[in-house]
């Protein structure tokens, strides 16, 4: 009959210790990135889809929205819940799910509160750090300068804009844009309008109010808030007038973190890409997860094996 040693039941204790701790941080880091692996439909090809977390449409975490009654139920109307860029055949879409969509005013595109911007930095290290127009009222990572604009809004405001080399942003027509379903915005840009995406690609997606007498569309959010303006910020020129982002759930790079602003510092929020920078991140920890994993697997099987040998 074979003898069990204490030294064996440690071991397997430790194992167990190490196979839970591996796998929390492989599920950790995947929630972190919250990239969404979609089946690809017939030629159709999923260039990046990321979640974003549910009810964080406050900005910073303070704005409120505005209390007329077509801005009802107050919320969900901006809360961003994911955002997809699919290749099909030679035409992109770029999708947007919003906890919900209403059309108060009967626009044509089917919504009306969303205004969003996606800023898209397509090549590497070229491009702009400030906004084409001030209406978000933020700044970009400068290590991460976007070179393409998709400006998504109501009664026509959806355009696309390509920076060419010498700095000039041209308008490249040729966009649509619909609701698709219940709770999805999809802009389909044609590859004669826009390069076709690539997996290396970042994003910064922006969603703001839409308010066609505020500046580049925007709906401005001020202190106290009103019937059509947001609240919860202030009013000065610091605090952003994005509601949602598009952003990791936690760390130094969530929606809190970069829409924040400080009064001493005179400095407001500065904006980082989701795409690969994130997803190489993720994979980097996650395969450090699955090294210790292993690691710990092997350091249990080669004691063991002495274990053995000794009780011969």
């Amino acid at each position: 009959m074979k003898r069990v040693t204490r030294f064996d039941l440690r071991m397997v204790g430790e194992l167990a210790v190490v196979l839970v701790l591996s796998l929390l941080l492989f599920g950790y880091f995947r929630g972190q990135s919250a990239l969404v692996t979609t089946p690809e439909m017939a030629g159709e090809t999923v260039v990046f889809s990321m979640t974003d977390p549910v009810g964080d449409d406050g900005g910073p975490g303070d704005y409120i929205y505005p209390q007329h009654p077509s801005f009802e139920p107050h919320r969900s109307l901006l809360d961003l819940l994911a955002f997809r860029v699919i290749n099909k055949g030679e035409v992109a879409w770029y999708e947007l799910d919003f906890g919900l969509i209403t059309n108060p005013w009967q626009a044509p595109e089917g919504f009306f509160h969303q205004r969003v911007d996606i800023y898209i930095d397509s090549r590497d290290k070229w491009g702009r750090v400030l906004p084409a127009n001030p209406g978000a009222n933020v700044t970009f990572a400068p290590e991460y300068p976007w070179d393409i604009w998709i400006r998504i809004a109501p009664w026509g405001g959806t355009k696309a804009y390509f920076l060419e080399k010498d700095d000039k942003l041209i308008e490249r027509r040729g966009v649509e844009v619909g609701v698709v379903g219940d709770r999805t915005i999809r802009v389909i840009v044609p590859a004669a309008v826009l390069p076709l995406p690539k997996s290396t690609w970042r994003y910064y997606v922006l969603v703001g109010g839409y308010d066609g007498f505020g500046p580049d569309g925007y709906r401005v959010v001020t202190a106290r808030g009103g019937d059509w303006v947001f609240g919860g910020g202030t009013d000065g020129n610091l605090d952003s007038n994005v509601i949602d982002l598009l952003a990791p759930r936690s760390g130094k790079h969530d929606q809190e973190a970069q829409l924040a602003y400080s009064f001493e510092a005179k400095q407001g929020a500065i904006l980082y890409p989701v795409g690969n920078v994130h997803e190489s991140n993720a994979n980097l920890l996650i395969g450090g997860g699955l090294v210790a994993l292993l690691g710990g697997a092997g350091v249990f099987w080669g004691l063991r094996r002495r274990i053995k040998k000794n009780d011969a």
